[in-house]
């Protein structure tokens, strides 16, 4: 008995220490610039279940996944975006930064990109 609550205890631990376990294969994680009124893309090329967490610097991104009828894009703009998104077929992420007038500013953007399992 105390063998198997040892190997429990030791499985949660290392299991917590890794990040959970098995969450995907992260395709895309970097850090990028996207200057007033420019946009990134990323492709899809698989069908499949992708996540994604950006966090922009300045005044806000929007997102939009086209491709995908089930992936709620931001409306607005936001500094914090977190979705997961069923592709049926190919289809890509859209990242913009939208200008304002031409006074808006550059945005530093982190993209971490997961296809779940």
């Amino acid at each position: 008995m105390k063998k198997s609550i040892a190997a429990m205890f030791f499985t949660a631990v290392f299991l917590t220490a890794c990040g959970g376990g098995d969450s995907g294969e992260t395709l895309i994680n970097e850090t990028k610039v996207i200057n007033e009124g420019q946009q990134l893309s990323y492709q899809i090329k698989q069908p499949g279940t992708y996540r994604a967490n950006i966090t922009a610097s300045n005044h806000g991104i929007i997102v939009s996944w086209p491709g995908s009828s089930t992936c709620p894009g931001s409306s607005a703009e936001t500094k914090a975006y977190t979705a997961s998104c069923v592709f049926p077929s190919t289809g890509q992420l859209v990242i913009s930064n939208p200008t304002t007038l031409g006074l808006g500013g550059d945005e530093i953007v982190t993209i971490t990109i997961v296809r779940e399992r």
